[in-house]
């Protein structure tokens, strides 16, 4: 398994720079800049996002930092690109826990009928390149599917 390949994380004040790859037209892969922010410009009790790459800036912001990739994801799935983070990835959501403490940075990597453990969780922004990228309904669709696995073997 290749954890964290191709991520280059840096800091200044209270951004965070990381590099990220993304997927172009399902066939060309290009790298982002993409800054981390917990408080948004517009709103401090929110988080922002803003991703640079090829001469474009997407921007979003949530609650968290979960739902702030997924909102800057649709933007990208509209132009028909792919960001490659684990945060993207079919098998990875977060926990209701985790999205309400602290900044829902980090997510379970779920398994088919297997509940979460803490050796499941991983950081979103962080890249498992052995994992499936998907779109946004699919990685929702895959998370339904496992809780009524879940639920099911109770």
């Amino acid at each position: 398994m290749s954890n964290n390949s191709n991520v280059k994380h840096s800091s200044s004040n209270e951004n965070e720079h990381i590099e990220v790859s993304l997927l172009v037209n399902k066939t060309r892969q290009v790298v982002g800049k993409l800054v981390l922010s917990d408080e948004s410009p517009v709103d401090p009790e929110m988080v922002f996002l803003q991703l640079s790459f090829e001469g474009n800036t997407i921007t979003s912001q949530s609650e968290n930092y979960f739902t702030a990739l997924q909102l800057l994801r649709v933007k990208l799935e509209e132009r028909n690109t792919q960001i490659l983070c684990n945060g993207a990835a079919i098998n990875i959501y977060p926990s209701r826990m985790q999205l309400e403490m602290g900044v829902g940075r980090l997510a379970y990597k779920l398994h088919h009928s297997v509940p979460a453990k803490m050796a499941d969780v991983i950081d979103i922004f962080d890249l498992d390149d052995e994992l499936e990228f998907v779109t946004v309904t699919e990685q929702t669709n895959y998370y339904q599917q496992w809780m009524n696995s879940i639920l099911s073997d109770r």
